[in-house]
């Protein structure tokens, strides 16, 4: 089922959204992947918060990808999601709670290692 319309800066009360995330850091990739999607759906796939999910729908790709031994697909993906996450940053280092910059780093060193545990997704509680 598709969710309905939703606004990015009131992420805290986006139950599809925080489910996913807890689904990424729990590693089940998979489910936040569908979880995710019908938000990227919903948010018109193009737009900027469109974008920045399909971002961490890509990198929870990558890391079910690596972990099925896929390490070349799983970087391409990772690659793939982080240049997505792109426009978030260029609207504030913080987007929906997560702060791109740092999830974005943390990704390239989990990926710049054949093996590692997979960079979470920390959403900032503040403000």
């Amino acid at each position: 089922m598709r969710p309905p319309p939703w606004v990015p800066g009131e992420w805290r009360s986006l139950e599809p959204y925080l489910f996913g995330i807890d689904l990424y850091n729990f590693t089940f990739w998979w489910e936040c992947h569908e979880t995710l999607e019908g938000l990227w759906h919903a948010a018109g796939r193009t737009s900027t918060p469109a974008q920045f999910l399909q971002g961490i729908i890509l990198v929870s790709a990558a890391n079910l990808n690596r972990h099925l031994g896929k390490l070349e697909t799983a970087r391409g993906q990772a690659k793939d999601g982080l240049s997505r996450l792109e426009g978030a940053a260029r609207e504030g280092r913080v987007y929906m709670g997560l702060d791109v910059v740092c999830f974005r780093e943390a990704v390239e060193a989990s990926f710049g290692r054949k093996e590692g545990s997979p960079a979470l997704v920390r959403l900032e509680t503040g403000g």
